[in-house]
C-alpha cells in the first residue's frame, strides 16, 4: 500500500475529479491511513477541481476524510459547500451570447437521501460545523427523495442533523413523520400476513393428522 500511495501523490495533480474521489474511497475502504504529506497533496489536488466535481464525488470524497480521519481546512470546505449549493439549486443554463434574460433553468441535481445522510454525518464526525442555509438547501432538495427513502437512512439523516444541531422545518419533519407512520404500517400488515400464513399452515396440518388418525382407527 506504501508504495501505491506513493506512485497515486505523484499523479494527483493531473487526475480527474472522478479519479480523486476514487482513491481516497479506496483507500478509506481498506482501512488504510496514509501519510500526511499524502492527505496534504490529496486535499490540494482535489480542491483546485471542486467546481467541477459531481454530487456523488463530493459525497464520496467526504464519506472517505471522515473515514480517514482528514479534516480539511476551511478553504477546502467553502469550496465544497459552494459546489454543493450550485449543482443542488437551479441555475441558468451556459448562454449562447444571444442575451441571458431568456436562458433556460438546468435543472438542479438530485441528492437521495442516503447520500445526504453519509455527507451530514461525515460533516459531524469531522466536527465541521456548515451554514443553516445551505442545510436549508440540501433538504429541500433531499426531500424529494423521501418517499423512496428508507426508514434506516432517513433515522441516519435526523441523528446526523441533530449532532449538527440543526433543527428541520415543520413541513421537513412532517413528510419525515409520514414516512416513518407508512413504513412500520407496512411491516406490521407483513407481520400479521406472516402471522395469518402461518396459523394457516398449522390448522391444516392438523387436520391432516386428525385425518390420518381416523382412518387409522378404522
Amino acid at each position: 500500500m506504501s508504495a501505491l500511495c506513493a506512485r497515486s501523490m505523484r499523479c494527483m495533480p493531473t487526475c480527474q475529479p472522478r479519479d480523486l474521489a476514487r482513491l481516497a474511497s479506496g483507500l478509506a475502504t481498506v482501512r488504510h491511513q496514509p501519510c500526511s504529506n499524502w492527505m496534504a497533496t490529496f486535499l490540494a489536488a482535489s480542491a483546485s477541481q471542486l467546481q467541477h466535481f459531481t454530487l456523488q464525488e463530493l459525497q464520496q470524497t467526504l464519506t472517505a476524510l471522515a473515514s480517514l480521519s482528514c479534516r480539511p481546512s476551511a478553504e477546502w470546505l467553502a469550496g465544497f459547500y459552494a459546489r454543493c449549493q450550485q449543482l443542488l439549486e437551479t441555475a441558468p443554463a451556459e448562454s449562447s451570447g444571444r442575451g441571458s434574460a431568456s436562458a433556460p433553468q438546468r435543472p438542479a441535481a438530485r441528492v437521495t437521501t442516503r447520500q445526504m445522510a453519509s455527507m451530514t454525518a461525515s460533516l459531524a464526525r469531522l466536527g465541521c460545523r456548515p451554514d443553516m442555509h445551505w442545510l436549508d438547501v440540501c433538504l429541500g432538495n433531499a426531500r424529494q427523495d423521501f418517499p423512496q427513502a428508507s426508514l434506516e437512512n432517513l433515522v441516519r439523516l435526523l441523528a446526523a442533523l441533530s449532532a449538527l444541531r440543526y433543527r428541520p422545518g415543520e413541513g421537513w419533519m412532517q413528510v419525515s413523520a409520514d414516512k416513518h407512520r407508512c413504513t412500520l404500517a407496512g411491516r406490521h400488515t407483513e407481520t400479521q400476513e406472516h402471522t395469518q400464513t402461518q396459523e394457516h399452515t398449522q390448522t391444516r396440518t392438523h387436520t391432516h393428522t386428525d385425518i390420518q388418525a381416523t382412518a387409522a382407527k378404522d
